[in-house]
């Protein structure tokens, strides 16, 4: 017996003829695939890779970070303990992805200076003050626009000259809210809608760790205490615990 299979290839029809005898469906299935097409194989194409680098350096007697904490869409890395300066290199292909850096001065004296750079090019940078403060800088996606190089964020505040056409702001005396009890991120956004702007997050088991995450901790004390009339660039420090310790 003969079996003729008729096969549609680029646009045309023919028939393959092949013998039935005992085992002819099995020739005709090796006939199709035999004369069909392989299916194209699209080319794989790889995003081109970014170059990030986060920064640290110290100035003025601070010559390591206590901790440095850096993030790339939310996947964080840490080190403790790190001598200044500081340069770490990521390669990261989505230009979505987050980017945060956090770095404490770990010495008694001194400031430090943070930055992140995407391509050779800035785009955060920031500078503190002061005694195991924390310098944080944070983008959105690697793609965002430089920001101008803030003045120094200094642990105490920076005496201003007297305005006399207009009373200064910083002399308004406004009454402390009570932010004890409330998680370290509620704290903050209590105090600055009251005007209060000049925070410092402080552990309070004093292993002096970073608030990742605010939510996460818990306001256990505050200085000045609450109900204090002070000055709204008064330094106001939260000291926190984590939820459960």
């Amino acid at each position: 017996m003969v079996i003729a299979v008729p096969l549609l290839l680029l646009g045309g029809c023919f028939a393959v003829v092949v013998s039935a005898a005992g085992n002819g469906a099995d020739q005709v299935q090796k006939a199709i695939s035999d004369l069909t097409p392989a299916p194209m194989r699209q080319k794989e194409t790889k995003a081109a890779a970014h170059a990030v680098v986060f920064q640290a350096e110290g100035h003025d007697g601070a010559t390591k970070a206590g901790n440095v904490t850096y993030s790339i869409a939310f996947q964080i890395k840490q080190q403790a303990a790190v001598p200044l300066p500081y340069s770490k290199t990521v390669k990261v292909a989505d230009t979505d992805s987050s980017l945060s850096l956090w770095v404490q001065n770990g010495d008694a004296e001194g400031s430090v200076t943070c930055r992140i750079k995407v391509d050779g090019k800035t785009i955060r940078e920031d500078t503190i003050e002061g005694p195991y403060r924390v310098c944080r800088v944070q983008a959105n996606s690697l793609n965002e626009t430089p920001q101008a190089v803030k003045e120094p964020t200094r642990a105490e505040p920076t005496a201003k000259a007297e305005q006399p056409t207009a009373k200064a702001t910083s002399e308004e005396v406004v009454a402390l809210p009570n932010v004890v009890g409330m998680n370290l991120q509620k704290a903050q956004d209590t105090m600055q809608a009251s005007g209060f702007y000049f925070l410092d997050d402080q552990d309070d088991t004093g292993r002096h760790r970073l608030q990742i995450y605010d939510r996460n901790w818990v306001v256990t004390r505050q200085e000045p205490t609450a109900g204090r009339k002070v000055p709204v660039d008064t330094k106001v420090v939260l000291w926190a615990k984590k939820y459960g310790e």
